[in-house]
């Protein structure tokens, strides 16, 4: 059903509006059953797909892995509607894209040829969709949310096509657990500072690439979270505000 020549075709108007539409149809119009929906997943995150050349920069495969990542959150979909996935399945993807949002450097946003390759964008919303998960345990949650931070202070990229708000979308659902508690939460943000106290070190262009991409996930986030009901949203708006106010004194 599934190959990298299609998934991954360098070609956008195939890739995106015939391949990616169409599986994404059978998926949540029901099209396919668990089974097959089983097997789905686990081709979009083998090493053929997700994995492959990760690491390379400027490859045609980098759309390979970012269109298969992003086949992720209608499978979720379809999973919160009839839960079909157990719940070790849903543990050892949370490992799986850890690792790959770890380990891609192809960062680019738009390209004139292939179009739209978006990894990190793609990545950040099948994380958070996958944080939305009820299955996933303590363990699976902090590993996500530090993959998220990792790239929140990407110093390889300066995100200029959406990528921060759709990183703040998924941090934000992340801190939002009910499971996680405030010292978790303030430990997240101590250790994104850390990142950010490093960026002198880095030296340009690195440091300033972490120093805006920091900014801008934070800022994002500010408004999502200052939504958000509960003393959760509230403290966690009062902490980013304290962390920009420090962060434009550097």
């Amino acid at each position: 059903m599934l190959t990298p020549e299609f998934l991954g075709h360098p070609d956008p108007a195939i890739r995106d509006e015939l391949v990616y539409v169409t599986l994404c149809d059978w998926i949540l119009e029901g099209a396919l059953r668990a089974e097959q929906l089983r097997t789905v997943l686990a081709t979009v995150t083998d090493d053929e797909h997700l994995f492959r050349l990760l690491g390379a920069l400027d490859d045609d495969a980098a759309v390979l892995r970012s269109f298969s990542v992003l086949i992720v959150p209608p499978l979720l979909v379809r999973h919160r509607r009839s839960g079909f996935f157990e719940p070790a399945e849903l543990q050892g993807l949370a490992a799986r894209l850890a690792a790959y949002i770890h380990g891609e450097r192809d960062l680019r946003g738009y390209d004139p040829r292939l179009g739209w390759v978006h990894a990190v964008v793609h990545a950040s919303d099948a994380i958070g969709s996958l944080l939305r998960a009820a299955e996933l345990g303590d363990d699976d949650v902090h590993r996500l949310l530090a993959a998220l931070r990792s790239a929140a202070a990407s110093q390889h990229h300066v995100y200029a096509h959406g990528e921060d708000e759709r990183l703040a979308g998924a941090i934000t659902i992340g801190l939002g657990r009910g499971t996680l508690s405030a010292t978790e939460r303030n430990d997240w943000f101590t250790a994104l500072e850390a990142l950010v106290q490093d960026c002198a070190r880095l030296g340009m262009p690195d440091g300033y690439a972490r120093f805006v991409n920091v900014n801008h996930v934070l800022r994002a986030m500010y408004f999502m979270v200052e939504a958000k009901d509960g003393a959760w949203g509230v403290e966690t708006a009062r902490r980013i505000k304290e962390l920009l106010s420090g962060f434009s004194k550097l």
